[in-house]
């Protein structure tokens, strides 16, 4: 690691790569399909944690690595999302709108 980078923040990117094994970035430019490439990785079962563009805090607010660190530490577990996806679909039934509700005139 770079001798910029705090301990602490060494610690706790040490502690991001011992927690998540194997880790996998998907880095582009803007507007390149990177959110549709992450959105197919998502349904694969290997895929169970996502941490939304974890650098843009060092560009848009100036904030340090150790920001970083803490947003990879805190990733969206995708499993627990799905399952909560799944239950509220259980609870409340899709019911379709008739097509001709929309535009009936009585």
């Amino acid at each position: 690691m770079s001798h910029n980078v705090s301990s602490a923040t060494q610690a706790a990117l040490q502690d991001t790569i011992a927690q998540y094994d194997p880790i996998i970035g998907i880095i582009s430019p803007p507007r390149c399909s990177s959110t549709a490439f992450a959105r197919v990785f998502w349904q694969h079962p290997a895929i169970r944690y996502y941490a939304h563009e974890p650098f843009e805090v060092t560009y848009y607010l100036n904030e340090d690595v150790t920001t970083v660190a803490q947003q990879l530490n805190q990733p969206l577990d995708l499993a627990a999302l799905e399952e909560a996806r799944q239950s509220r679909q259980r609870t409340q039934p899709f019911v379709p709108a008739r097509s001709d509700q929309q535009n009936h005139l009585t």
